[in-house]
């Protein structure tokens, strides 16, 4: 223990007797690190500058030389509506034609459906 304290007062000796100079070799030190950080970064900038990827030369436009053609593409069926006005109200006809009635295992299954997803979504929770 008496060579760490004799250590610890040689350097407190040292410290008081050269402060001028301490401070100097700090400053020049700390200008020294500053100026190194600033060369650095300019270094990095123009490195990113140079690998910046350089612009492409816009392509010419396309001019056509004959007009376009649609490609041929599935026929419609007979009597197919591509859009139609919704109704609020089908008549009895429309019912009959569109709209199907579920029976009762289609409803079980789509209900068991439903339960397990719900299981899935709120899962362990009370």
């Amino acid at each position: 223990m008496q060579q760490i304290s004799d250590f610890i007062e040689n350097i407190t000796d040292f410290i008081n007797e050269h402060k001028k100079s301490l401070v100097a070799v700090l400053c020049v030190l700390l200008c020294f690190l500053t100026f190194s950080a600033v060369i650095i970064y300019f270094y990095q900038v123009h490195q990113q500058q140079l690998n910046k990827p350089k612009p492409k030369e816009p392509e010419p436009p396309l001019i056509l030389s004959q007009p376009l053609l649609v490609p041929e593409g599935p026929m419609l069926p007979e009597g197919y509506i591509k859009s139609r006005e919704p109704k609020r109200v089908w008549t009895q006809e429309e019912t009959a034609q569109w709209f199907t009635v579920p029976d009762e295992k289609t409803v079980k299954d789509l209900e068991k459906a439903n339960d397990s997803f719900i299981s899935d979504v709120v899962g362990a929770a009370p």
